[in-house]
């Protein structure tokens, strides 16, 4: 009987000994494990774009494996792993937003002065058709300006204001012949100066916010 409760109490410390081994043996920090390794690799090839798929990736991983092991430490580990993770990531992040911008601002600006300029063009051709229409009726043969054309109701009440999307719209006239002008508020707005004379050519070219004129090129 000595021998059996000597070999159980052997049996039972050593069983208790090799338990933690067997706990951490069980513990997953496969997520915790990846997201920082994911996170390492997302810093320097960050510079080649391959990190703005990868730092995210490390970030949700880490922050999905920081959860994990918060609420079940008995099943989940790796908790400084995940940590890491989500500072590398981070780290990456922060190197890929100004590449970002660096890229993204321009061509949005582009875009926007694209669109400011193509409104303008069509603006001039919605005053040109109000003084055509002006001047064959029986009320006036001349040119108008722009609050005039309002108050006949061949304009809306934006362009008659003279401003609409980064331009500004000028009626210049003899009193007879109509020349219609453009002019971008900033260099931000729009890079062309646009002028549309009475017989509808219209001419366009940069003049740092000077009126075009029939000695710039045709549009």
């Amino acid at each position: 009987c000595g021998f059996n409760l000597g070999s159980q109490a052997s049996n039972s410390a050593e069983g208790s000994q090799w338990q933690p081994d067997r706990y951490s043996a069980e513990v997953k920090s496969g997520l915790a494990i990846a997201s920082m390794v994911i996170g390492i690799i997302a810093i320097p090839t960050s510079l080649f774009f391959i990190g703005i798929l990868l730092a995210p990736i490390a970030l949700v991983l880490g922050i999905v494996a920081v959860t994990k092991a918060s609420r079940k430490p008995m099943v989940y580990g790796g908790k400084g792993f995940a940590i890491a993770g989500i500072a590398t990531s981070s780290m990456a992040m922060l190197f890929i937003v100004p590449i970002i911008a660096a890229i993204a601002i321009p061509n949005l600006l582009a875009a926007r002065r694209a669109a400011n300029e193509s409104s303008a063009i069509a603006s001039l051709r919605q005053i040109h058709a109000a003084q055509r229409a002006l001047q064959s009726s029986p009320v006036s043969n001349r040119c108008a300006d722009l609050p005039v054309l309002g108050s006949a109701n061949l304009l809306d009440s934006v362009i008659t204001s003279g401003r609409k999307n980064g331009y500004r719209f000028e009626v210049s006239t003899d009193g007879y012949e109509c020349d219609i002008h453009a002019i971008p508020v900033s260099a931000s707005e729009g890079s062309r100066s646009f002028m549309m004379s009475q017989d509808g050519i219209t001419y366009a070219a940069r003049k740092n916010g000077l009126k075009a004129d029939q000695s710039d090129p045709e549009l």
